[in-house]
């Protein structure tokens, strides 16, 4: 199956999530409690008003930029159908027809592995078609009758107490599980492009994979038709210079879920972490992780000291 793209013109309440590619035609910060933006998007089928809700996560997006809005939900404000991103969708920008492609392209592939995991957990049996024995459910309501008689008959009686049944239950709580040990796996692999979209394709034992930089953000390069962006020029110039053509060091953490052919990963080129690297030198933003990571203190004091200084991103 493939990501179906949804015209602004044609969305539908009842027909979602959806997935749209537009331009933000105007944005601004919302009034609403739960909102952090508001704005109107644009594409060639028409115009729709859309919000970011805090619990996304994401940050602002630009005026005028193009962007791959992926699973938002469509609702109704004013009588005008409203794009809303929340926790569960994700935005990509999508300034080329290249760019959206492999975006497109990434997202169909872990849908599949979604779908094929989902099946070999789900197996239908001979007996889940089989129609329900009303026998079977008879005796469970009456057994469940009986338990309550007996219940209500001993906390009448004073066997059971409350007290006594917070001292059993404190008695016979398990001690706290220990916390997880982060396990980091290394392999190697050699740089075959940096992408527009500020992720590497890196070939591993003759296939290529989809790297992204654990930890960090990067901005998406500029395309032909977009005003030029002298910090976005230096950025990509730079990790070109850095990564493109050299052999590479890659650890992930063992919590994280390697996709076919896609991964979030440290990169080392020498020993050195170009995660932090990029934070050092204002060329990435820290991006939040459900865990903590190996060397997140380490990136943390890199972000920090380009913050300090004012260094590339925090310059804007």
């Amino acid at each position: 199956m493939t990501v179906i793209l949804t015209p602004l013109a044609k969305l539908n309440p009842d027909r979602a999530p959806c997935t749209v590619v537009a331009r933000v035609k105007l944005i601004r910060p919302a009034p609403q409690a739960l909102v952090r933006w508001e704005g109107i998007l644009k594409d060639e089928s028409g115009e729709a008003i859309f919000s970011v809700w805090k619990n996304s996560g994401i940050r602002k997006l630009r005026p005028g930029k193009r962007y791959l809005f992926y699973r938002v939900e469509v609702g109704k404000r004013e009588g005008r159908n409203e794009v809303r991103i929340r926790r569960e969708s994700e935005v990509f920008p999508s300034p080329t027809v290249r760019a959206l492609g492999r975006r497109l392209t990434l997202l169909k592939r872990r849908e599949d592995g979604q779908r094929q995991r989902l099946a070999r957990k789900v197996k239908i049996t001979p007996r889940d078609r089989a129609p329900r024995d009303p026998v079977f459910y008879r005796a469970a309501v009456t057994a469940g009758v009986l338990i309550a008689a007996i219940s209500a008959a001993l906390v009448l009686s004073g066997v059971v107490t409350e007290e006594k049944i917070r001292s059993w239950i404190v008695a016979r709580r398990s001690p706290p599980p220990p916390p997880a040990r982060t396990e980091t796996v290394r392999f190697r692999g050699r740089v075959l492009a940096v992408d527009p979209e500020g992720f590497l394709e890196v070939a591993i034992n003759g296939e290529e994979w989809i790297i992204h930089f654990l930890g960090i953000e990067l901005p998406a390069r500029p395309g032909a038709e977009e005003p030029f962006d002298p910090l976005g020029e230096r950025i990509y110039a730079y990790l070109n210079y850095a990564l493109l053509n050299r052999e590479i060091e890659l650890e992930t953490e063992s919590w994280l879920p390697v996709e076919e052919e896609e991964a979030w990963a440290y990169v080392f080129v020498d020993d050195r972490l170009m995660n932090a690297d990029l934070l050092q030198r204002g060329f990435a933003l820290p991006r939040p992780a459900p865990r903590t990571l190996v060397h997140g203190d380490r990136m943390r004091r890199a972000g920090e000291n380009a913050r300090s200084r004012g260094l590339g991103l925090w310059r804007r």
